[in-house]
């Protein structure tokens, strides 16, 4: 299991996942934490208290980290290893006898009303939406989330299979955060596509950097949930005023009908998904 920052280095649809622990998680990794833990064994985590508060070991608690001020800082730990992650596993497992694998079968990962998923009743679900999305865009989409529901319902719909594959400000927690975190992503990994989930009043945030990337022709995909907590704005003519590409998407076969190169983008492309305005996602917890 991992917590919400830590999604990817494990694909979600692997046997071995349980989902996240924390915000946005998963009832399956919940249920596992209170079953009882032995041994835990943390990899690069920060044990923020929303997230990892309820961790406690009966037997031993091993903590991996880059920086050796984080080792114990937030939990006492019986053994903590200074380094990175890519170093100390594999300086471990060469220790290690070689074991057959035992875990097989479908993934364990288990999601809150996954009925949602499927339901392609308008106006849209953010959960339904999330999956159009998914399945829309490649396999190795660079997602960002911005803050509030969206980013909960990013966190939990969501199925990250890259190390790099979602990237979230769960620090600071700052509106806008993801409209900026996918465009330093597309500059940072230009033949990767790269989605920004966003609701309107995030979007709005950071919307003035729509030209920027038409300027710099920086292929982003924005998808704004737009909930209309604010007087709806059309941001698909918004973008299109920009210089930008611009849909609205009202039914699942609006996105189903587009033909999204989303890989090799010149031009930005705002998604100005209509969604379910009395939609709220089941539980609440905050990010930090």
């Amino acid at each position: 299991m991992h917590d919400p920052q830590g999604q990817g280095p494990l694909p979600e649809r692997s046997p071995s996942a349980l989902g996240v622990f924390g915000p946005g998680g998963h009832p399956s990794a919940t249920r596992y934490v209170e079953a009882g833990i032995d041994v835990l064994l943390a990899v690069g985590c920060g044990f923020g208290d929303a997230a990892t508060h309820a961790l406690a070991p009966t037997h031993t608690f091993i903590q991996i980290d880059i920086d050796g001020a984080q080792i114990g800082k937030n939990h006492q730990v019986d053994v903590g290893l200074v380094g990175a992650a890519h170093q100390v596993l594999p300086a471990l497992t060469s220790r290690l006898a070689p074991l057959p694998v035992r875990i097989s079968g479908p993934s364990r990962l288990e999601h809150l009303h996954p009925e949602l998923v499927g339901d392609d009743t308008t106006p849209l679900h953010p959960a339904r939406v999330i999956a159009l999305l998914q399945e829309l865009f490649p396999r190795d989409t660079i997602f960002t989330a911005d803050v509030g529901d969206d980013l909960l319902y990013a966190i939990h719909f969501l199925q990250v299979d890259q190390p790099d594959g979602f990237l979230i400000n769960a620090g600071l927690g700052a509106y806008g955060s993801g409209v900026n975190a996918a465009i330093g992503a597309k500059l940072a990994k230009p033949d990767r596509a790269v989605l920004a989930i966003t609701g309107d009043q995030g979007f709005q945030t950071y919307g003035m950097e729509l030209a920027t990337c038409v300027q710099h022709k920086i292929g982003v995909t924005f998808a704004v949930l737009n909930h209309e907590l604010v007087p709806r704005i059309d941001f698909a003519a918004q973008a299109r005023a920009a210089g930008a590409d611009g849909h609205v998407i009202e039914r699942a076969e609006d996105l189903r009908a587009l033909r999204v190169n989303a890989r090799d983008r010149r031009l930005p492309l705002v998604l100005d998904i209509r969604t379910d305005v009395r939609a709220r996602f089941p539980t609440k917890a905050p990010i930090s």
